[in-house]
């Protein structure tokens, strides 16, 4: 049972595992490095490495409306500036723009796009920011990504992806103990009871050869045979009986 339980769950992680490419972008002043991110995958995710001075997010928005945080694109974090890494994994192949909300960060380009068309690209989304002014997502807001260590996660795809990898985790190493000595404790028991139905038969055994032996043959010592011969019959009943009763008391334990 227990071997089945591995070879189940090595078939689920192996089912749920799939190849990731994670994507290292930072802040450089005031702009995402690299600012345009190709061919990244459905899955994939993009790590961001804020500054260790100046305040920066990044927030989801629209080609056309660059510096306004659009919810439906699911993305917002908070403002870091202590080299904070903030992660999220990407759920479309479709091109995506993100922007910094703080001050007029956006509108002097600070805008990230990922998977741009021909017809839309970063260097057009900056055109399409300049003039404007930036609204951003709630204050505190963490949506659709986390912090890499010890940050608030949001409700979005990496949250979740976690969560499903830590439901398909191999068992722990106490349960596969205690599988293991519940295992042991039972071979040993069975063991034990084998040993004891053994001896107690050897032992049985023993005493109905040394009963046969100290019979006389003789007429004179006929009576003293016969009652000898009872008394052993007895001991073999009361011997046969307790090694029932032991074997089925250590049966049942087991």
């Amino acid at each position: 049972m227990f071997s089945t339980f591995i070879l189940g769950s090595a078939i689920v992680l192996a089912g749920s595992a799939h190849a990731q490419t994670v994507h290292e972008v930072k802040t450089d002043g005031l702009a995402y490095s690299p600012n345009t991110l190709t061919d990244v995958a459905e899955g994939d995710m993009v790590r961001l490495t804020f500054s260790k001075t100046v305040p920066h997010n990044v927030q989801s928005s629209t080609f056309d409306s660059p510096c306004t945080y659009d919810s439906a694109g699911g993305l917002a974090s908070d403002t870091y500036n202590k080299g904070e890494v903030f992660e999220w994994t990407v759920n479309s192949t479709d091109p995506a723009f993100f922007f910094c909300s703080v001050a007029s960060h956006c509108q002097s380009g600070m805008i990230l796009a990922i998977n741009p068309s021909d017809s839309e690209t970063q260097e057009m989304a900056v055109t399409n920011a300049k003039g404007s002014e930036s609204e951003g997502a709630p204050e505190g807001m963490v949506l659709g990504g986390m912090l890499a260590t010890g940050g608030s996660s949001g409700s979005g795809s990496s949250s979740m992806m976690e969560s499903a990898m830590s439901s398909t985790a191999m068992p722990s190493s106490s349960t596969m103990a205690s599988d293991s000595t519940m295992a042991s404790d039972s071979t040993m028991s069975s063991e034990s009871a084998m040993a004891t139905s053994s001896d107690m038969a050897s032992s049985t055994s023993m005493g109905s050869d040394m009963s046969m032996t100290s019979t006389s043959s003789t007429p004179s010592e006929t009576s003293a045979a016969a009652g000898s011969e009872g008394s052993a019959e007895g001991l073999r009943s009361s011997v046969a009986m307790v090694a029932a009763v032991v074997g089925a008391a250590i049966a049942f334990a087991v």
